[in-house]
C-alpha cells in the first residue's frame, strides 16, 4: 500500500464491493455452488485485506501528517495555532484508542466467523 493514494484504494474497494454484491445476487438466483464459494472468499478478502489496510493506511496518513504539523508547523497564523492545537489533543486518540478499536473489531470479527463455520 506504499505510495498509493488512499482516495484510489476506496475506489478500489468500493468497486469490489459492487462486484460482490453482484456476485452475491447472481448466487441467490442461481444457486451455484462455485460462485457462492467465490462469494465467500471474497467477502472474507475483503474485510481482512481491503478494509482493515484501508483502515491502517489512514491511521498512518493521519499519524504522520499529525507528527508533521506539531514539528514543523508555523505559529505566525492563528489558522496555524488552532490546527496545531487540535493536533496535540487528536494525537492519543489516533495513536492510542483507534489501533484498541481495530483490534477490537478484527478479533470480534474472526471469532464471529470462526463459530459460524
Amino acid at each position: 500500500m506504499l505510495l498509493k493514494t488512499l482516495a484510489i484504494v476506496m475506489i478500489y474497494f468500493w468497486f469490489k464491493v459492487i462486484v460482490y454484491n453482484f456476485l452475491k445476487l447472481f448466487t441467490a438466483i442461481t444457486k451455484n455452488k462455485k460462485a457462492k464459494k467465490l462469494t465467500i472468499r471474497m467477502g472474507r478478502e475483503m474485510f481482512y485485506t481491503e478494509l482493515i489496510g484501508i483502515y491502517i493506511g489512514g491511521l498512518m496518513e493521519i499519524l504522520i501528517a499529525s507528527v508533521l504539523t506539531i514539528k514543523f508547523g508555523k505559529f505566525n497564523y492563528s489558522g496555524e495555532k488552532i490546527s496545531i492545537g487540535l493536533t496535540i489533543l487528536a494525537m492519543p486518540v489516533f495513536s492510542l484508542w483507534l489501533p484498541l478499536v481495530l483490534a477490537l473489531i478484527t478479533f470480534k470479527f474472526s471469532t464471529t466467523i470462526l463459530a459460524n463455520e
